[in-house]
């Protein structure tokens, strides 16, 4: 994370600790009521004509949102709105969060997030959509970011303020809904290619290493284990030698119509492989952090 995004994280965290309590007696909470799905069409409608404008970067610079954070396999680039992101008010008409996939070097815009501060034995607002679900945020946003959550430095205690967040992936067609946390469609997209009805998420983290894969597991092994030089240089090659595979397997694929599911398999193969190949690169205790992260490879 770059020097500006950690500015920014601690400038959050002051907002977060200094206001919390001072909003807390003025929640504009959103009541659930009955809705009907023509109701659920309008306000994605909404939602798109709301942000349609920040289809243009330059206009959600200007408006104020920064950058935070990596390029993420499932969710691609988060644009933080800083005073938003720890309001006390949930306003639809307002999004804190704003999502981009970076597609031929033009960042495309897929989706808008909202966040909302709560300490310990609250609840966030309730949501006006059965189809809505608030996901939580409450460690180290760095480590997080990387899919850290299990490490022997993060604290075990709950902290006194987390952080719901809300994804609505309203520009991008998103397979496992539109209001669902992780995005695995957006790999396909990265790669000129039709998400398939059902993605299996390892074959959309293999094609992922195409794009900012290798830095960007890179930086994960880096934080998880702190690997010395001579042994993160081995690790760098053995993530360059599978990206080759993948990049090889996707220059066919483009030539397709659709992705099939044995495509899918070639590709969770060789994803599951990459990995096998670095558990023989690290020590038993190494394997142990970097595999309680990737809840995804089994029998570690």
């Amino acid at each position: 994370m770059t020097l500006r995004s950690n500015i920014i994280f601690v400038i959050l965290i002051l907002f977060i600790c200094n206001d919390l309590y001072a909003q807390s007696g003025h929640l504009n909470q959103v009541q659930p009521g009955v809705q009907t799905s023509k109701d659920l069409e309008y306000f994605i409608e909404e939602l798109r004509d709301i942000s349609a404008q920040y289809q243009d970067i330059n206009k959600a610079k200007m408006a104020g949102y920064i950058s935070f954070g990596p390029d993420m396999p499932n969710m691609g680039e988060h644009f933080v709105l800083p005073e938003r992101a720890v309001s006390r008010e949930l306003d639809f008409s307002k999004p804190s969060v704003l999502c981009y996939l970076k597609i031929g070097g033009k960042h495309v815009l897929t989706g808008v997030a909202y966040t909302y501060p709560v300490v310990q034995g609250e609840t966030p607002p309730d949501l006006p959509f059965d189809e809505m679900s608030w996901h939580y945020h409450s460690g180290n946003l760095q480590m997080e970011a990387y899919g850290i959550t299990n490490h022997p430095e993060s604290d075990n205690h709950d902290p006194e303020v987390r952080l719901a967040m809300l994804h609505a992936w309203i520009w991008s067609y998103n397979p496992d809904g539109v209001f669902t946390g992780d995005h695995w469609g957006l790999s396909f997209e990265r790669s000129g290619l039709l998400p398939p009805p059902k993605i299996d998420p390892d074959a959309s983290r293999a094609l992922f290493m195409t794009h900012q894969g290798i830095q960007y597991y890179s930086r994960f092994m880096k934080l998880a284990i702190e690997p010395d030089p001579e042994t993160y240089k081995e690790l760098q090659s053995t993530l360059k030698t599978h990206t080759i595979k993948v990049e090889d397997l996707v220059s066919t694929l483009r030539k397709k119509q659709q992705i099939s599911s044995k495509d899918q398999e070639v590709l969770k193969q060789i994803w599951l492989d990459m990995w096998a190949d670095i558990q023989k690169q690290v020590t038993e205790k190494e394997w142990f952090i970097i595999s309680a992260n990737l809840a995804h490879i089994h029998d570690h």
